[in-house]
C-alpha cells in the first residue's frame, strides 16, 4: 500500500519533533527535581534553625513545685553586691496568693474562671490538639493570629530568653514545636492548671489568684461569673484591666461572657444577669517605696522592654542589678528631705534612710533661703537617677523616673549642639530678644550674646534664634540619636519660637551621659518589636539573671557607641561647666559649685510645676525633676531652689571618692582670642577679650564690628567731617548692635551713635562759583564718577580736583591734571575708582587773583566690589533629605564694606523672596524633587554678588 505524502510529511514531523519535546520534558523533570531538592534541603536548614537550643519539655512539671511547696515563686531584684533584696515582682495585694489546681478533665465541671478563659481564649481547646500549627505558619508570612492556649504558656514559661532577639515569627514557630510535645506528654487539665496559675494579669499579678485579690480582694475560689469574665480576657490585653481602663475592661468582659455563651457554658440569661451585675473593685494598693523599691520597678521595666513581656513572666528568677544600694538609700533620703522642707517641714528637717541608717547625703543640701524656710511651696513629687557615663550603669533611681515633663531648657543642649554640628561655636553671637521685638516688653532679654552665654544661663529667646539657626530637622536627628523622640510639632511652633516638649528624667541622663563620655553611649542593645536591635542604647540595670534552678540566663554585655564627635562633645561640655557664665547669670549659689568641674542645666517652667536638674561629671550623670500642681500649683519655685539642691547633693556624693577632673580639649579643637559677644577677631576698641574654643576651620577671620569708633564733633554731637576744627574732634566708640537689636538697645539705655554728619564749614559760603556738586556729600559710588560743579570766578586761573583716604585725608592724590579752563556749572572731571574701597574725601580747588584759593569737598563712599555670599544652610555641595511639605531654612552669610541693600533668595532660578535687613534667612517649605537653591546679594552701590548653588533632594 503506498502512502500519501500528506502521512509522510506527518510522520517526518513527529519524527523530528520527539527529540525536542523529549529534551523539554527532561529539562522540566530535572528544574522540578532541583526545585524539590532545594525547597528540602532550605526546609532541613529553617527548621534546623528554628529548632536550635530549644530547651526539652521532660520535667517541665518540676518547674511549678508540687502540692504544699512554693509554686513558682516571684522574680526577686538583688543590689549590686547580690546580699540586698530590693524589689519582687508581684502585686503588693496578692503576696498571699494560690496555687489553683485544675483536676476536672470535662470542661462542664471547671470553674468559671477557667471556662471563661478556654471560651475566649481557645474555644476548642478540649477538642483540637492544644498548639496552633494554623497559627505559626501564617506568623511566618507577617500575618499571625492569636495564640491558643499551649502555645502561650510555652512562650512564656519556657522560650530561652534569647528569644526575644529572634523575630515574632520563629519565635511563635518554636513555641509551636515545643507546645505539640507538651500536649503529647501532659493532659489538658495539666496545661490549663500551668497556664492559669502563670498568665499576666497586669499590675504585677501573675496567675488568677494574684488577680483576684489585685482587683477584687478575694481569692479566685470566691468569684462570682461576672467577676470571672472581668479577669478572663486580660491576659490577652494586660493594659485593658480595670484599673488603668476600667470603662474598656468592662466592654472586654461583656465580650467573654458572650464567648462563654457560645461556648455553651452560660445560658442567655446567665449572660443577661452577669452583665448588668456591678463589679466592686478594691482600692489599687500603694507601690512599696524606699530601699530600692523604685529602682526594682525600673529595673523591670527595662526587663520588659529587654525581653519582652512573655519573657518578664517566668517565675523565680534570681536578678542581679548595677543598684548601688547605699548611694540608692542616700538618693531617697535627700529628695524625701528636701521635699519635706519644701512642704514647709523645719528647715533642719532630714529624713532618714530606708533601713534606719544616717542620711549623710542630706547635710550637702544647701540652705534654704530665709524666705523658703517654713513656707508650703505646694511641690509633691521628686524623681531622680544617678549614672555612671563610662558604664552605663543607672546605679541608683528615685520616683518613676520614666514619667514625662514638659521642658523646655533642659533640652537647649541638643539645639546647641546642632549648631556647633553646622560651624557655629560657643563664641558665635545670636540675639537673646523675642522674635517679634518690640519697644514694649524688653526688660530681662539681654539682647546681643554669645552662644556661650546663652546656653549656659538657659536664655530661652536666645535658645529660640540658636533652633532657628541650627534647624528643626537637624535638631530633632540630633535628639533621635541621643533617645529623646521629639516630633516637629513639640519641637518648635508657627512663629519659629521654641515649644516645650515632654521627656523624662531617665531620657535626659541618658542623653547626657553621652556628653559626659566624650560623646560616646554606653548600654546595651535594646530590642523593636520585631526583635531586631535598634539605634539607641538602653541604660544598664540588669547585670545577670539566673533561672529558678541557679543557672545563668542572661549576662550584660554592654556596647559603646560614638554617637557624637568628641570636639562637639567638648565644646557644650566646656560652656555647660563655665562657671564664670554661671556666676555671671546666677551669682555664685551654692547650689552651683561643688569644688570639680561639673557641667549642669537648670530650668524652671513659667507655670512653676516643673523644675529640672540635670548635670554630670567625668563620672557621674544625675538628673532631677522636682514639681507638683496635683491639688494647687507650686509657689516660689524658680532654677535654684526647686531640683537644684537635690541634684548638687547627690553629685556632690556620688562623686566624693573620685578625683576632681574635667575634659581634656581632643585634637581639632583649639583656642583663639575674640571679642565678646560677637565671636570675632578683636580689635583695639573691644571691651572684653576672651579666649574661645573652636573646632578647626570654624574660628573667625574678620574683625569685630559691634564696637566701632566714631570722630564726634563734641559741640554739635554729630560726626566729625574734613572740615571739623582737629580741635573739637573726640574718638568716642560706640556698640552698634544688629538692626534687629535697635529697639532693644534703645530700652535698654544703649547710647546711639551720630547719623548725621557735621556741616561745621562745610564749604566757603557764597562761593558758588567753586563747588561740587554731584556726586552728593556721602553718596556711595563706584567705577567712573562724573564730578560736576562749578570752577569760575573773577581771575580765574586754573582749578584742581584730588582725592584722599578718609574724612582727614594726610594725603592727597590728584585727579587728572590741572584745568586752565573755567567750568560755570558742567563736569569738571570723570574720576576713575578703580581698585578704590571705603570713605574717600574729593576736594576742589580753584586758584584766582594773584594766589588766591578757594576749596569745596565732598565725602563718598567708593564700593567697587561685590557682596560676598555664602551660603550657611544647607551647606555647599550637601543634599539634604527633608521630608516633603517640610521647612527648610536657608541662610546666607553677606559680608560688604558699604552696606547690603537686598538680599534675594532663588529656588530653580526663581526668586523665592527678599530680604533687607540681616539676619539674612529665609524659611522654605518644601515641595518633593531635587532643586537648586542660589541666594544673590545686592550693595548700595549696585554691585552684585551670588553664592554658589547647592543642590537639595526632597523625597516624594
Amino acid at each position: 500500500m503506498q502512502t500519501s505524502p500528506l502521512v509522510r510529511r506527518r510522520r517526518r514531523a513527529r519524527s523530528s519533533g520527539a527529540p525536542w519535546r523529549g529534551v523539554l520534558a527532561q529539562g522540566l523533570l530535572a528544574v522540578l527535581g532541583l526545585a524539590v531538592g532545594l525547597a528540602t534541603i532550605g526546609g532541613a536548614l529553617l527548621f534546623s534553625d528554628v529548632t536550635r537550643g530549644l530547651p526539652t519539655v521532660e520535667g517541665y512539671a518540676e518547674r511549678f513545685g508540687s502540692p504544699g511547696s512554693p509554686r513558682l515563686p516571684a522574680t526577686r531584684f538583688y543590689d549590686r553586691s547580690g546580699e540586698v533584696l530590693i524589689f519582687e515582682a508581684q502585686s503588693a495585694a496578692a503576696v498571699d496568693r494560690r496555687w489553683i489546681d485544675i483536676e476536672a478533665e470535662d470542661p462542664a465541671r471547671l470553674p468559671a474562671f477557667a471556662q471563661a478563659t478556654l471560651a475566649f481564649q481557645d474555644p476548642d481547646y478540649w477538642a483540637a490538639s492544644g498548639y496552633d500549627w494554623r497559627g505559626a505558619l501564617p506568623a511566618l508570612l507577617g500575618r499571625p493570629s492569636a495564640p491558643k492556649i499551649a502555645d502561650q504558656l510555652v512562650e512564656h514559661t519556657l522560650l530561652p530568653m534569647q528569644d526575644a532577639r529572634l523575630s515574632p515569627a520563629v519565635r511563635r514557630l518554636r513555641a509551636a514545636i515545643l507546645a505539640a510535645d507538651l500536649t503529647r506528654r501532659h493532659s489538658r487539665a495539666e496545661i490549663l492548671e500551668w497556664f492559669l496559675n502563670t498568665a499576666d494579669y497586669g499590675n504585677l499579678a501573675f496567675g488568677i489568684d494574684a488577680a483576684a485579690l489585685t482587683y477584687l480582694g478575694k481569692h479566685a475560689g470566691d468569684l462570682s461569673l461576672s467577676e470571672s469574665a472581668l479577669l478572663a480576657g486580660i491576659p490577652v490585653h494586660p493594659a485593658t484591666n480595670p484599673f488603668e481602663a476600667p470603662v474598656q475592661s468592662r466592654t472586654l468582659r461583656d465580650e467573654v461572657l458572650s464567648a462563654m455563651r457560645r461556648s455553651g457554658f452560660i445560658s442567655v440569661d446567665q449572660e443577661v444577669q452577669a452583665k448588668s451585675e456591678p463589679v466592686t473593685l478594691r482600692s489599687p494598693m500603694e507601690p512599696v517605696s524606699g530601699a530600692g523599691a523604685d529602682y526594682g520597678r525600673f529595673a523591670w521595666a527595662q526587663l520588659r522592654a529587654q525581653w519582652g513581656g512573655e519573657f518578664s513572666r517566668w517565675g523565680g528568677l534570681t536578678i542581679l542589678t548595677a543598684e548601688d544600694h547605699d548611694l540608692q538609700l542616700q538618693t531617697e533620703c535627700v529628695a524625701a528631705t528636701h521635699l519635706q522642707r519644701l512642704q514647709g517641714a523645719d528647715p533642719t528637717t532630714v529624713a532618714r534612710s530606708a533601713d534606719g541608717s544616717a542620711c549623710i547625703a542630706a547635710g550637702l543640701l544647701p540652705a534654704l533661703r530665709p524666705s523658703d524656710a517654713g513656707a508650703d511651696h505646694n511641690v509633691d513629687g521628686v524623681t531622680a537617677i544617678v549614672m555612671d557615663p563610662r558604664t552605663g550603669h543607672v546605679l541608683s533611681v528615685v520616683g518613676d523616673v520614666q514619667a514625662t515633663h514638659p521642658a523646655e531648657a533642659a533640652l537647649h543642649p541638643l539645639t546647641y549642639l546642632a549648631a556647633f554640628s553646622r560651624g557655629y561655636g560657643p563664641g558665635t553671637m545670636v540675639l537673646d530678644l523675642p522674635f517679634e521685638e518690640t519697644g514694649d516688653g524688653l526688660e530681662g532679654y539681654r539682647g546681643p550674646v554669645s552662644m556661650r552665654s546663652a546656653l549656659a544661663a538657659g536664655l530661652e529667646a536666645a535658645g529660640a534664634q540658636t533652633l532657628a539657626l541650627a534647624g528643626v530637622e537637624n535638631v530633632i536627628r540630633i535628639a533621635g540619636e541621643l533617645g529623646f523622640d521629639l516630633p516637629e510639632v513639640a519641637a518648635v511652633g508657627s512663629d519659629g519660637a521654641a515649644r516645650r516638649a515632654a521627656i523624662s528624667v531617665e531620657q535626659a541622663a541618658r542623653a547626657y551621659a553621652v556628653l559626659a563620655n566624650e560623646g560616646r553611649g554606653v548600654g546595651e542593645e535594646p530590642l523593636s518589636d520585631d526583635g531586631r536591635a535598634t539605634s539607641a542604647l538602653s541604660p544598664i540595670t540588669i547585670l545577670r539573671i539566673e533561672d529558678s534552678a541557679g543557672q545563668p540566663v542572661h549576662s550584660a554585655a554592654p556596647a559603646s557607641r560614638a554617637l557624637v564627635s568628641a570636639p562637639l562633645a567638648f565644646l557644650v561640655n566646656d560652656v555647660l561647666s563655665d562657671e564664670t557664665e554661671r556666676r555671671s547669670a546666677y551669682g555664685a549659689p551654692d547650689v552651683l559649685e561643688l569644688g570639680r568641674p561639673a557641667a549642669v542645666v537648670l530650668e524652671a517652667g513659667a507655670d512653676g510645676r516643673d523644675t529640672w536638674a540635670v548635670g554630670y561629671t567625668r563620672d557621674r550623670v544625675v538628673g532631677v525633676w522636682l514639681g507638683g500642681g496635683a491639688v494647687a500649683a507650686p509657689e516660689g519655685l524658680n532654677r535654684l531652689n526647686g531640683a537644684a539642691p537635690v541634684w548638687h547633693a547627690l553629685l556632690q556624693y556620688a562623686t566624693r571618692e573620685q578625683p576632681p577632673q574635667g575634659w581634656s580639649m581632643p585634637t581639632g579643637v583649639h583656642e583663639v582670642q575674640v571679642c565678646d559677644p560677637s565671636g570675632l577677631l578683636p580689635t583695639q576698641y573691644c571691651p572684653r577679650i576672651v579666649r574661645e574654643v573652636f573646632i578647626d576651620g570654624t574660628e573667625p577671620t574678620s574683625y569685630d564690628t559691634l564696637y566701632q569708633p566714631l570722630r564726634v564733633n563734641r559741640e554739635t554731637g554729630k560726626l566729625a567731617t574734613l572740615f571739623t576744627p582737629i580741635d573739637l574732634v573726640d574718638e568716642r566708640v560706640y556698640m552698634i548692635p544688629p538692626v534687629a537689636a535697635s529697639a532693644w538697645a534703645q530700652a535698654s539705655g544703649i547710647q546711639k551713635p551720630p547719623t548725621e554728619y557735621d556741616t561745621y564749614l562745610a564749604g566757603e559760603p557764597g562761593s558758588a562759583q567753586a563747588n561740587i556738586t554731584r556726586p552728593g556729600m556721602f553718596e556711595t559710588v563706584r567705577g567712573k564718577v562724573t564730578l560736576r560743579g562749578a570752577a569760575s570766578m573773577p581771575g580765574f586761573e586754573y582749578y584742581r580736583l584730588q582725592y584722599g583716604l578718609g574724612l582727614n585725608p594726610t594725603r592727597w592724590i590728584q585727579i587728572g591734571s590741572d584745568s586752565r579752563t573755567p567750568v560755570a556749572s558742567g563736569t569738571l572731571a570723570v574720576w576713575d575708582t578703580a581698585g578704590l574701597e571705603g570713605l574717600y574725601s574729593v576736594q576742589l580747588v580753584v586758584v584766582h587773583g594773584e594766589g588766591q584759593v578757594v576749596a569745596d569737598a565732598v565725602q563718598v563712599a567708593v564700593d567697587n566690589a561685590a557682596p560676598r555670599v555664602r551660603l550657611v544652610l544647607p551647606q555647599p555641595g550637601s543634599v539634604d533629605a527633608i521630608a516633603a511639605g517640610g521647612g527648610l531654612v536657608i541662610e546666607a552669610e553677606v559680608f560688604d564694606e558699604m552696606g547690603v541693600a537686598r538680599v534675594d533668595f532663588l529656588v530653580d532660578g526663581k526668586v523665592l523672596g527678599s530680604v533687607s535687613a540681616a539676619p539674612w534667612s529665609l524659611r522654605w517649605t518644601a515641595e518633593p524633587g531635587e532643586h537648586e537653591i542660589r541666594v544673590r546679594a545686592l550693595d548700595l552701590a549696585g554691585n552684585q554678588g551670588e553664592s554658589q548653588p547647592v543642590r537639595v533632594t526632597v523625597p516624594r
